[in-house]
């Protein structure tokens, strides 16, 4: 590393720190970190994706000896305390800082602000130690804050210590705040949404899963005061029934991604309001309103006495009134029986004004039904990854409506949770392989109303690559009985193949389908839904 001395970025990934635990031992990793520190003078960004091993005098060399450092991530730092920042010098030029479970406490949390008040992303996710105390001094130190990370779902401690005070302080004194991030905040009573309107100009990134006081009126308040946001999760609140992500959806006209992952009470799903005046509904009414004729007129009679003129010009009022009220009612409910027979064409006409939703996350929802995915592949035509496991109230005609509704879709879930079977057959296949050609990930373990026969019907019709992730029983699916070589269907495929384990998934089949004339990585694609995360190929 010395004969680098203008090297900028230094990176440890985890299989690297992996073989440094077999290689050394943790006294001698640690002065070879702390020599090559003291000669790479023009660091800029260091991250350590397994920081578990470093001590307080590395990190102390990294930070006298590297005046021009602006990024500093340390993940699974458990050995750094608040000695490893005593070297840190006055009026550090550091804006991103990452300390994942680091043994840091409030005080630390305080130096750190005093010396780097340029500070704009900011996470100690996993510090047990730090409370309301280090946001007051992220407040009065750190102006320019614009990311903060008080838990993560990744860490080992994924539970935060800041209360309603702590976000009080956090909202008045932030306007430019772009994403916050409070996983698993149990001590979070009240969100405050009076003050996070404060910050609802710049705010792009919310993350408040699991905090259990979300109801759809606080979603309300956001989706009013928070027009701009993009990436919204509000995955594990129990307490959401519907409305407040309907008008999340139908008012921020920018969010492309909604995770409302275990929300298992969500069934109202209804986004018609997205723009009335576009919808299918309402262009039928205005095409029949073209064609009907003319309303009739009162009756004009000279020689009606004038203290009757008001009192007939009331009433016909009030009868035309009532009128055009049926008349408007009856043409409405024509319209949507109309539009429900056209679902049988081969793609669902999407409003012109509609969600620009790509990643939707509504696993473990056990609410949603066929009604839900017809309102999502009516008004979020442009979504690009879509989860559903564990919905068991959707049958194939809900998938249906997604796979015509929603053509451009990437990755779809539609596997069994461990609660309950759901009752998906070889139709919902047949449905995806005919119009999702853009698929490359498909999750359906665990659906045992699905047969060989149905998934070799997918498997011959299927867009290319294409990874598919389904149970397997023993050994009776094979190359042989996946592929029925079908020539005039398709054209040639080859075969990878490769047996997971998951703790909670438990032995299932990864099936990787590409022409013989498209280069393919060796290894195949991950899973890409938050379940599989963790499983390990046998």
């Amino acid at each position: 590393m010395k004969e680098l001395p203008h090297l900028r970025e230094f990176r440890i990934t985890e299989s690297l720190q992996y073989f440094a635990n077999f290689s050394c031992h943790q006294t001698k990793f640690n002065e070879l970190l702390a020599d090559m520190f003291g000669g790479l003078l023009e660091l800029e960004v260091v991250n350590i994706d397994s920081a578990s091993r470093i001590i307080d005098s590395t990190l102390c060399v990294l930070l006298s000896q590297c005046k021009n450092l602006r990024e500093l991530d340390l993940y699974e730092c458990i050995c750094i305390t608040n000695a490893g920042f005593e070297s840190l010098p006055d009026k550090s030029r550091i804006t991103s800082l990452h300390l994942i479970s680091a043994c840091i406490n409030d005080e630390g949390i305080e130096q750190i602000c005093r010396s780097c008040p340029n500070l704009r992303k900011v996470s100690f996710a996993g510090c047990r130690d730090v409370t309301d105390i280090s946001i007051l001094h992220l407040c009065t130190h750190c102006p320019n804050l614009e990311s903060l990370c008080v838990s993560d779902p990744e860490t080992v401690y994924n539970k935060s210590n800041i209360t309603d005070g702590g976000l009080a302080n956090l909202f008045k004194n932030y306007h430019s705040l772009r994403s916050l991030i409070l996983y698993n905040s149990l001590n979070v009573l009240n969100l405050r949404v009076d003050l996070l309107a404060r910050s609802s100009i710049t705010l792009v990134g919310l993350d408040v899963s699991g905090c259990k006081s979300i109801t759809d009126d606080t979603l309300r308040i956001i989706a009013v005061c928070c027009t701009n946001l993009q990436s919204v999760d509000v995955s594990n609140c129990v307490r959401l029934r519907g409305g407040g992500v309907n008008l999340l959806v139908t008012t921020c006209k920018k969010l492309h991604t909604l995770k409302v992952f275990k929300c298992r009470f969500l069934e109202d799903l209804n986004f018609e309001a997205f723009d009335r005046k576009e919808t299918p509904f309402d262009r039928y009414i205005r095409g029949r309103k073209k064609a009907s004729k003319p309303s009739e007129r009162p009756p004009t009679n000279r020689l009606v006495n004038a203290t009757n003129v008001g009192t007939s010009l009331q009433s016909y009022k009030t009868k035309t009134i009532h009128k055009s009220n049926e008349e408007s009612h009856a043409g409405r409910s024509t319209a949507r029986e109309n539009f429900l027979n056209a679902l049988t064409c081969s793609s669902i006409p999407s409003p012109r004004v509609h969600s620009k939703l790509r990643v939707l996350d509504m696993g473990m929802c056990s609410r949603i039904n066929d009604r839900c995915l017809r309102q999502i592949a009516t008004f979020c035509p442009d979504l690009r990854e879509l989860c559903i496991m564990g919905c068991y109230k959707v049958k194939d005609l809900g998938i249906s409506y997604v796979a015509r509704g929603c053509q451009q879709l990437k990755a779809l879930d539609i596997s069994t949770s461990t609660t309950k079977q759901m009752r998906l057959t070889d139709q919902s296949l047949m449905s995806i392989a005919t119009h999702c050609k853009s698929l490359r990930q498909l999750g359906i373990m665990k659906n045992g109303l699905m047969t060989r026969d149905g998934f070799r019907h997918f498997f011959d019709r299927c867009p290319m690559p294409i990874t598919v992730f389904l149970t397997s029983k023993c050994n009776e699916i094979r190359k042989s009985d996946i592929l029925s070589m079908d020539m005039s269907v398709n054209t040639p495929k080859m075969v990878k193949s490769q047996y997971f384990y998951s703790c909670r998934a438990g032995h299932h089949l990864g099936v990787l389908l590409y022409n013989s004339d498209v280069d393919i990585l060796e290894d195949m694609p991950g899973y890409p839904l938050r379940h599989y995360h963790n499983a390990k190929v046998l």
